[in-house]
């Protein structure tokens, strides 16, 4: 019975560790190069959700620009990039490993 309680507790911390990875290099320096001018931040989350903030205006199709960035960031090597959310710089909160504020669009892989 000890034999059998191992197993499945060696089991549950290999499948635990293995679902918490880290995003690749590939997706943090794109980040990293798509900051500037009309991206104020962006950021990976610990999730995998490439976070883009920007100075929001109204009556924008914030869902198409975060497709846009999504597609562009598969195409540099960031396949592991499993969302791309469009937030306003002005109400966010950077956090360690995530953002905090109202997300304005979004696009899923």
């Amino acid at each position: 019975m000890k034999k059998y309680l191992f197993l499945v507790l060696l089991s549950l911390i290999l499948f635990a560790y293995g679902c918490n990875t880290k995003p690749s290099q590939a997706a943090v320096r794109y980040a990293e190069s798509i900051s500037g001018i009309d991206v104020l931040k962006a950021t990976i989350t610990d999730t995998k959700v490439l976070i883009i903030a920007i100075d929001a205006t109204g009556g924008q199709n914030y869902d198409a620009l975060a497709r846009c960035y999504l597609n562009d960031a598969i195409k540099h090597g960031a396949d592991d990039i499993k969302e791309c959310t469009v937030v306003d710089y002005s109400t966010s909160e950077f956090q360690k490993g995530a953002v905090v504020g109202k997300r304005l669009g979004r696009a899923f892989k």
